[in-house]
């Protein structure tokens, strides 16, 4: 684990889906990072970062029922992007605990 601010994040895991990311974090006691903690994890980091699973979702209550995961990037130019994508797609995440446990 290594620290940021008041947070310690993993290095990361190879792609999985988003119940796969939140099973695996659960399972080590930890819990998927949100999107500001990602952006913390970020700033520590050397190079650009590639699209990560962080712990929002939501589904459409319309007539089609679409569950997204939320997901978070870091650009070139340290920008930070936010996206969607289908919860069965494959893709690196973090697990994150406060610096206390």
């Amino acid at each position: 684990m290594r620290r940021a601010e008041d947070i310690c994040f993993d290095a990361g895991h190879t792609p999985t889906t988003l119940l796969g990311a939140l099973q695996t974090c659960a399972a080590a006691g930890l819990r998927l990072a949100s999107p500001a903690e990602l952006a913390l994890a970020f700033q520590h980091e050397g190079a650009p970062e590639i699209a990560e699973w962080v712990d929002g979702y939501y589904e459409n209550s319309g007539s089609v029922l679409v569950t997204q995961g939320t997901l978070m990037s870091e650009g070139s130019d340290r920008s930070l992007n936010i996206g969607h994508d289908d919860i069965s797609q494959p893709y690196h995440y973090r697990c994150v605990t406060s610096r206390t446990n």
